[in-house]
């Protein structure tokens, strides 16, 4: 059970998830919006980073180190 949850939910959203970005960024592009496209993917890699070293700082405040 734990298994196809994590692959059902985690693997398989994660495809979905960059399928989204992947596609937006691409009709931004070919819509002669490069700065904009640029933004987006800049934007979002910034983000997810920083939500990513957040999770982990919390992570090890809740853990107590």
């Amino acid at each position: 059970t734990d298994l196809r949850l994590i692959l059902g939910v985690g693997v398989l959203g994660g495809f979905t998830t960059y399928s989204s970005f992947n596609m937006e960024a691409i009709q931004l592009a070919q819509q002669g919006e490069l700065g904009r496209a640029g933004g987006y993917m800049l934007a979002t890699a910034v983000v997810c980073i920083a939500a990513g070293l957040a999770g982990l700082v919390l992570g090890r405040a809740l853990r107590g180190g």
